[in-house]
């Protein structure tokens, strides 16, 4: 029984399969050419050389915001002190129009002063009477 195993075995590797036609070929070809490509974003989620460079990105940015915020400190600096007394013109007139207190205070708070120069002063009220 081994015997014709292995004959049978044998044969059946000799085989080779036949040619497919010509035409078959070229329909299966063309039907490939015309299958839809996988969207980018799948492409892009699957790929692991999209996800180890963004993962190194990530890191590279964490990296150097960690960097600046120890090599560059923010250090608030104090208001201008034209800004307090101007907040506090501005809350007066607030209540003096007839605005609650509270109210004054928090829209003069929210208020920003920016001192012009003289030149711009002019500029900005030339502008203004055009």
């Amino acid at each position: 029984m081994s015997d014709t195993a292995d004959t049978l075995e044998d044969r059946l590797r000799r085989l080779t399969p036949p040619a497919l036609p010509d035409d078959l070929k070229r329909r299966v070809m063309a039907a490939a050419s015309l299958a839809p490509r996988a969207p980018w974003g799948d492409r892009v989620w699957y790929s692991s050389a999209w996800r180890l460079a963004a993962v190194s990105t990530l890191l590279a940015i964490l990296a150097a915001d960690r960097w600046s915020g120890e090599r560059f400190p923010f250090e608030a600096g104090d208001p201008a002190p034209f800004a307090a007394a101007e907040r506090i013109a501005v809350a007066d007139v607030g209540r003096e129009m007839g605005l609650p207190a509270e109210t004054a205070t928090q829209l003069a708070a929210r208020a920003e002063f920016v001192r012009f120069t003289a030149r711009e002063s002019a500029e900005h009220a030339g502008a203004a009477l055009r």
